[in-house]
C-alpha cells in the first residue's frame, strides 16, 4: 500500500506490513540490544504522533527486555519533506517480502482463569494487532467444547493462524479441533495442524505459553505479529485403540490427577482452587498400583541441554524419517511395576509461576520424545522434597524414588485391570523385559479384580486415579500415549536466555547488587 503524498503539516506514519530483524545500537543509552521492527497502522487507523515543528515518520518496533518483548516507537524528523519519502519507500520495500500473518481467527474464553480474557484482549492485544494491520475474526466461547466444535467445522480459507485467548484448557480444545478436522481426501494421515496457533495467556497456569516464550500477553501478541513460529511435538492419547484426545504439554496420573478432580468442585475460587485442592489432597495422597510399559529408541539417554530460543535441537530442519511412516514401532519395550504416587509424561518443560523452570526442565519443544516421570510410593516428607525441587528449579530426577525415561510410547495398566491381562490388547508388552526396582517399589502382586460392572468391591476405596491431561480430566485410567513429532506450529521463539544484569524473573528489572 503506497503512502499518500504528504502535505506541509503531515506527520508520517510508516506503514510496515512485514518484519525485519536487525541489530541496532539504541541511541538513548548506548547498550547493544536486539530489535524487531513491528508494523504500524495504515492511515485509516493511525495513532496521532507527537506534535513537531517539522516532518516525521514513526517506526513501531519490539525490543527484548529480559525474557519479555516491549512495544517501542521511534520518530524520525526532517524539515525537508522530500528527504523523508525515499526513507519511507526504501524501508517499506525491504519489508514487503517478509511473511507475516495478515488474517487471524481469534477465540476468547471469557470464563477461564480470573475471567479477564476479554479485558486482556481489548486492552493489550487488539491495539498491537491494529498497529500491525492484522485483520481479525473474533469468536467468544459460550460453553465447554465450543472452541473444539468451531475449529472442527469452520472454514479456514484465507486465515493465517488461530489465536487463543485463554488458558491451557482452551488451547487444548483448539489443538484437538485442528488436528481432528476431516482430511480433504478422506485419507488417514499423521496428525498435522493446518495453521499455526498463537496463545495469549489468560488462564490459571499457562504452562504452554511459558514454555514457548513467557506468560505475558504483550510478548505473546508481539511474537504473533512478527510471525515467528516453532515446531512442537504432540502426543495422542488412546484407550482400546480409540483416540481420546491430543496432548500438548503434560499428562499426569495419580496425585496431580486427583488434585485436578478435587479442584473442579472449587471453580468459584478461581486460580486459587489448585492451591486449596492441592493442600487438601497432600494429606490424603495415596499411591496407585499398576504397571507402566514404555518403548525407547537409540539415543534415549543422551544428555539434552536446556531448551532456549536458540536451541539447536528445536531449530533443526525437519527430517522425513521423523514422521510416522518410518520406524513407528522401532525400539525396545520395558516394563516397570509398583505403587506410584505420580505417573507423568511431558512434551514441553511446562514453565509457569509455580514451577519457573518447569516440571520437566529436560524437555524440548520438538525433540521427538515424551519425557516419562515416575514417582514411586514414598513418605509425605520425601514427596514434599520432590515438589519443592520441581518448584525451585532444582532437578528432582536424582531422588531415589523418582525415575525418568525418554520414550516414544508408553501404556499404563492400572490395578483394576489385573496384571495377567494384556495392556490395551498389546501382546508384545507382556513379553517385555522388566526393569522393576525391588528396593524402590518392592514386588508387585496381581491385584484383586473388580466386579463385572466396573465398580470396586464393597468396602474398598476406588482403585484408580484419573488423568490430568493439560488441565482437563480424563477418567479412563488405561491409556496408550504415542509421540507425533512436529505436528503443530506455535507462534513464539522459545524461552529467551537472560542477559547479564536482567532480573531473575525475566521482567527486565535490574537485580540489586549484593553488598
Amino acid at each position: 500500500m503506497a503512502l499518500a503524498t504528504p502535505s506541509d503539516k503531515d506527520i508520517f506514519k510508516l506503514i510496515l506490513y512485514d518484519i525485519k530483524f536487525q541489530s541496532a545500537r539504541t541511541m538513548w543509552h548506548g547498550n547493544q540490544k536486539e530489535h524487531l521492527i513491528v508494523p504500524v497502522a495504515p492511515p485509516d487507523c493511525s495513532i496521532p504522533a507527537p506534535n513537531t515543528c517539522g516532518k516525521a515518520f514513526a517506526v513501531h518496533y519490539a525490543e527484548r527486555v529480559g525474557r519479555r518483548w516491549k512495544l517501542r516507537v521511534q520518530h524520525f524528523h526532517q524539515k525537508n519533506v522530500a528527504l523523508l519519502q525515499p526513507w519511507v519507500d526504501q524501508l517499506q520495500s525491504l519489508l514487503n517480502g517478509e511473511q507475516r500473518p495478515r488474517r487471524l481467527l481469534v477465540i476468547i474464553n471469557p470464563t477461564c482463569g480470573s475471567r479477564k480474557a476479554p479485558n486482556i484482549y481489548t486492552k493489550k492485544v487488539q491495539p498491537i494487532f491494529t498497529l500491525a494491520g492484522v485483520q481479525t475474526e473474533v469468536i467468544q466461547t459460550t460453553h465447554a467444547g465450543h472452541a473444539l466444535a468451531v475449529l472442527r467445522r469452520c472454514s479456514l480459507h484465507g486465515q493465517d493462524g488461530v489465536v487463543v485467548v485463554g488458558g491451557d484448557g482452551t488451547l487444548m480444545e483448539a489443538l484437538n479441533g485442528l488436528l481432528t478436522r476431516p482430511s480433504p481426501d478422506g485419507s488417514d494421515r499423521p496428525p498435522c495442524a493446518p495453521l499455526p496457533i498463537g496463545v495469549i495467556p489468560a488462564g490459571s497456569t499457562d504452562a504452554v505459553c511459558g514454555s514457548v516464550g513467557t506468560a505475558d500477553p504483550v510478548t505473546a501478541a508481539l511474537l504473533i505479529v512478527m510471525g515467528v513460529t516453532r515446531w512442537v511435538d504432540v502426543c495422542s492419547l488412546r484407550t482400546a485403540g480409540q483416540l481420546l484426545r491430543y496432548s500438548l504439554s503434560m499428562i499426569t496420573y495419580g496425585f496431580f490427577g486427583d488434585v485436578l478432580q478435587d479442584s473442579e468442585k472449587l471453580r468459584w475460587l478461581g486460580p486459587m482452587r489448585y492451591n486449596v485442592a492441592g493442600a487438601g489432597r497432600f494429606w490424603r495422597s495415596r499411591a496407585y498400583r499398576g504397571s507402566v510399559a514404555f518403548r525407547t529408541a537409540p539415543g534415549a539417554m543422551e544428555p539434552h541441554k536446556p531448551c532456549f530460543a536458540d536451541c539447536d535441537v528445536c531449530l533443526r530442519e525437519p527430517v522425513e524419517a521423523e514422521g510416522e511412516t518410518q520406524g513407528q514401532n522401532d525400539g525396545e519395550w520395558h516394563r516397570v511395576s509398583g505403587p506410584f504416587l505420580v505417573v507423568s509424561s511431558a512434551n514441553v518443560s511446562c514453565r509457569c509461576k509455580i514451577t519457573p523452570e518447569g516440571m520437566c526442565p529436560r524437555a524440548h519443544l520438538s525433540d521427538g520424545w515424551a519425557h516419562l516421570i515416575l514417582v514411586r510410593q514414598t513418605s509425605r516428607a520425601n514427596f514434599l522434597r520432590y515438589m519443592y525441587r520441581s518448584a525451585a528449579g532444582k532437578a528432582p530426577f536424582d531422588l531415589p524414588f523418582v525415575e525418568y525415561y525418554r520414550v516414544k510410547e508408553f501404556e499404563l495398566l492400572p490395578e483394576s485391570t489385573g496384571d495377567d491381562q494384556r495392556l490395551l490388547g498389546e501382546a508384545h508388552i507382556n513379553l517385555a523385559m522388566s526393569v522393576d526396582s525391588t528396593a524402590a517399589g518392592g514386588e508387585w502382586r496381581a491385584p484383586e479384580r473388580i466386579t463385572a460392572t466396573g465398580a470396586a468391591p464393597a468396602g474398598r476405596r476406588p482403585l484408580d486415579s484419573v488423568w490430568n491431561c493439560d488441565g482437563e480430566v480424563v477418567t479412563d485410567p488405561a491409556v496408550n500415549l504415542r509421540v507425533h513429532p512436529r505436528a503443530i506450529r506455535l507462534f513464539g521463539r522459545g524461552v529467551e536466555r537472560l542477559e547479564e544484569g536482567s532480573g531473575c524473573c525475566g521482567c527486565g528489572r535490574r537485580t540489586k547488587k549484593q553488598i
